[in-house]
C-alpha cells in the first residue's frame, strides 16, 4: 500500500519531554517529533537547534517548535495504538 510519506519511527513513538518555557517554568509535554533544524524563530531568537513536533499535550495536531537547549529530559512513551498510526490525542497519554 502506497503512502504519501515514508514510514517513520516517529509516526508511532511519542516522546515525553521536560521542557523549560519562556517564563522559566518547567512542563512535561508529550510530543511526536517531526524534524530537527538549525535556525531561529520569533519565539526562539538567535541561531540554535530547534525541534518541530506535534504536541499531543495540547491536541495532537498542533505543530510546535521547541528549543533543543530547553529540553531538560527526554524519554520514549507509549506507541500509538491506531492503525495506521495517526498523530492525535485519542490514544492514552501514558
Amino acid at each position: 500500500m502506497a503512502t504519501d510519506r515514508p514510514t517513520n519511527v516517529f509516526d508511532t513513538l511519542r516522546v515525553r519531554i521536560l521542557y523549560r518555557t519562556r517564563t522559566g517554568d518547567t512542563e512535561t509535554r508529550l510530543i511526536v517529533p517531526d524534524k530537527v533544524w538549525h535556525g531561529e524563530t520569533a519565539q526562539h531568537p538567535g541561531l540554535q537547534w530547534l525541534l518541530d513536533a506535534h504536541d499531543v499535550t495540547l491536541d495532537g495536531d498542533t505543530l510546535q517548535t521547541f528549543a533543543m537547549t530547553d529540553i531538560l529530559a527526554w524519554g520514549v512513551s507509549t506507541p500509538c495504538r491506531r492503525s495506521p498510526p495517526t498523530i492525535c490525542s485519542r490514544c492514552p497519554s501514558s
